[in-house]
């Protein structure tokens, strides 16, 4: 499989060393596609019998510089429109009062 930010080579011992190397970008830093190829890699690499150990390195002089703050502000954008959707729902009963444990007796 192929990826745009990372390669992956694995020697005869069986160990895949995986480099990132955002293009585009004079540090690596964690965004959505990333995250997804990660994933892949992780999938990948768990389901090749031959490969024994993984290494991630960096192409770069630093590893990571952290997350992408535009993809960051996304999911504070999505969390807050999660959070107002919540606040308009009236909230649920705990039980129904045709449950026969909720009946007055």
């Amino acid at each position: 499989m192929s990826y745009s930010n990372f390669k992956i080579e694995t020697d005869a011992d069986g160990i895949a060393l995986v480099t990132w190397d955002l293009p585009g970008r004079s540090m690596n830093v964690l965004d959505a596609k990333t995250i997804e190829e990660l994933a892949g890699i992780v999938e990948q690499t768990t389901k090749d019998a031959a490969v024994k150990g993984v290494v991630i390195t960096s192409a770069k002089e630093a590893f990571c510089a952290g997350a992408d703050l535009s993809m960051l502000e996304a999911m504070t954008q999505q969390f807050g429109q999660i959070k107002k959707t919540r606040a308009r729902k009236p909230p649920r009963r705990c039980c129904s009062t045709r449950a026969a444990s909720c009946r007055r007796r």
